[in-house]
């Protein structure tokens, strides 16, 4: 099963149009090996994520590295999806309050 050191992260307050980086720590918990298919991000234009693998083995850990550029002020959450082993997801979230 894929795991993360956090569900969600709350970034504080970021400045508009600043790139931010980082990243979840991910865990497999299980006895087999976890493949991962995709990653599925909620904005596609403020947001890129990143894995250094794709196969993450019993009890491995790996990063999934993320850059958030607010494109808009106030509160924004956003959620990425992670799909492993064909049809598994891995839900996680990030806020950030954005100012000038």
């Amino acid at each position: 099963m894929l795991n993360a050191n956090q569900l969600e992260i709350n970034l504080g307050t970021l400045k508009f149009g600043i790139p931010h980086e980082f990243r979840f720590e991910l865990i497999n918990t299980g006895v087999s090996a976890i493949v991962i298919n995709g990653i599925s991000l909620g904005c596609h234009s403020c947001t890129k994520a990143s894995m250094d693998r794709s196969i993450i083995e019993p009890g491995g850990r790996d990063y999934l590295n993320v850059i958030f550029t607010p494109g808009s002020k106030g509160v924004n959450i956003k959620g990425i999806t992670i799909v492993y082993n064909t049809n598994q997801e891995l839900k996680l979230k990030f806020r950030a309050n954005v100012d000038d």
